[in-house]
């Protein structure tokens, strides 16, 4: 491992001030994205590393914030996906971040506190989510990431438990079979086995086996 990426809201857990240090030890470069007066920052600035400070709202400056608090998720991940776009691990040039940001800016308007629910989608979402039980399915790589976000921001933030759900493996094994093309996918199973084929043998005789007959010379003897 050659590079350790670091990204909390808080910057006080002991665990990730001790495994800055390990990485630095091993010789593998630590960045670290947290809030700038965190004891992580001393920990990654004693281990020669990159540290960037977690941008926050003017008036999140002298408040906690909460994992799933509104904003937490894009000041972590928006300069680690500038760095990795630096770095060449995936490409996120600064274009597809502002239109990101734009289209979280129009989803943020269509939201608002002063729409009115019949035109907002968030408060119709809470309306229907009033005094049920939730459960977030999800299907492929990149849902799942999304579900655990969703469940976890409904668990803390609106105090809504959630289950999260994955499609069952026989479900999942289902549907890659139904994305395959027709020449490839296999014979269904048989619920039952096939039944035996069985050969009949000839009866067996009793008793001794039959010598098989000895055949009889019956040419002259000649004489000397």
């Amino acid at each position: 491992m050659d590079l350790l990426l670091i990204a909390t809201p808080d910057g006080a857990e002991p665990g990730l001030s001790l495994l800055a240090e390990q990485a630095y030890r091993r010789g593998c470069t630590v960045v670290a994205v947290a809030p700038a007066r965190s004891p992580l920052n001393d920990a990654v600035s004693a281990s020669r590393g990159l540290f960037i400070p977690m941008a926050t709202a003017p008036y999140d400056h002298d408040e906690p914030l909460a994992g799933a608090a509104p904003g937490v998720l894009w000041a972590l991940l928006t300069p680690l996906l500038a760095l990795l776009d630096r770095t060449g691990l995936l490409e996120a040039p600064p274009e597809a971040i502002d239109k990101v940001a734009d289209r979280l800016d129009q989803i943020a308007e269509r939201c608002g506190p002063a729409i009115v629910t019949y035109s907002n989608p968030a408060k119709t979402l809470a309306s229907e989510l009033a005094e049920t039980l939730p459960v977030v399915w999800t299907e492929g790589t990149s849902a799942g990431p999304a579900g655990r976000r969703f469940a976890a921001a409904l668990a803390e933030l609106a105090g809504t438990p959630a289950g999260r759900r994955r499609p069952a493996r026989g479900a999942r094994r289902a549907q890659r079979t139904a994305r395959r093309p027709a020449r490839r996918r296999r014979r269904p199973r048989r619920l039952l086995p096939r039944p035996r084929r069985r050969t009949a043998r000839p009866p067996r005789a009793r008793g001794p086996p039959a010598r098989p007959p000895q055949r009889r010379s019956h040419g002259r003897s000649q004489r000397p």
